[in-house]
């Protein structure tokens, strides 16, 4: 009889242990797949202006609600976003391309930058598609990086991107993407487009920097120079106290009267690898050049 009930005890402790285990298994899954969109982000993304989604103004909004995935470019304004059902062509909401080739070009290198590590894109409503001026639809959607920056923002506070709006909640972004641009372009004087830094000038020996830049205050590393205003086809000539290679790598800065600084492309300074070296700066890009 001992040996009966001792044996209904142990069965009912191996019964009991295997319930517990079963059920133990059972609680990690459901907490770790406790996601309604597994591809979906767990933090929530505020900015400046918002996220339309599903024609509301979210801010923040929830990162659960976006899709994580991989992108590249396809224009200042546009990205193509690697999915498990193919590639997507998606615009970013209320942005345009700017119109001349120097800011498209920096705008486009602004957003390959800032798309290199993966993006969480959502999108303004269900199947929003806008048909592009070069032909072609793209869906209508905001996108962030996944550590919460807001590229369309990112963008307008470069100031290289123009605001046009979209469809699908659009106008609840405009008034806010309008000022964030305004706030840019205020703080910038406009673009340097051809600068020339000469490390030994044929008057005395010293450094002299030629822009397109008339009537500005040039500094290197904290030196102003003297403007002596135009010649050699550029707007001013403006003259320092030593020769080029005294000043190592050098950080140019130009301002106007205001003291806004002039940006080039989508920096506020240019960085002179060597002040030794003649170098050309134009079209958004710097080059060591040989005297003509």
């Amino acid at each position: 009889m001992i040996k009966k009930l001792a044996y209904i005890f142990l069965s009912t402790l191996i019964i009991v242990s295997l319930l517990a285990c079963t059920n133990s298994d059972d609680d990690d899954d459901s907490n770790g797949g406790n996601n309604d969109n597994p591809s979906g982000n767990d933090s929530d993304f505020r900015s400046d202006c918002g996220t339309v989604q599903n024609l509301e103004l979210k801010n923040p909004v929830n990162g659960k609600d976006g899709i994580v995935v991989s992108a590249r470019t396809s224009g200042p304004n546009l990205v193509v976003l690697s999915t498990a059902e193919g590639d997507k062509l998606v615009k970013l909401q209320n942005i345009q391309a700017p119109s001349g080739d120097i800011l498209r070009n920096i705008a486009e290198d602004v957003l390959a930058e800032q798309i290199s590590g993966g993006v969480v894109f959502f999108e303004a409503d269900v199947n929003c598609v806008t048909s592009l001026s070069g032909g072609g639809q793209a869906l209508v959607g905001s996108i962030y990086t996944p550590n919460g920056r807001n590229i369309s923002e990112v963008l307008l506070n470069r100031g290289v991107v123009e605001v046009n709006q979209d469809i699908c909640g659009g106008e609840l972004l405009t008034s806010c993407y309008d000022a964030l641009l305004d706030e840019a372009r205020s703080k910038s004087a406009g673009q340097v487009e051809r600068l020339l830094w000469k490390p030994i000038s044929e008057s005395d020996g010293n450094l002299v920097i030629l822009s397109d830049v008339f009537g500005g205050t040039t500094t290197v590393s904290g030196e102003t120079g003297r403007d002596q205003g135009p010649t050699n086809g550029y707007s001013s000539t403006v003259r320092f106290s030593k020769a080029g290679c005294a000043y190592g790598s050098a950080t140019v800065e130009i301002r106007d009267e205001e003291g806004r600084r002039y940006n080039f492309g989508a920096n506020p300074s240019l960085t002179i690898p060597n002040g030794c070296q003649r170098y050309c700066y134009e079209g958004g890009t710097l080059s060591a050049c040989v005297k003509n």
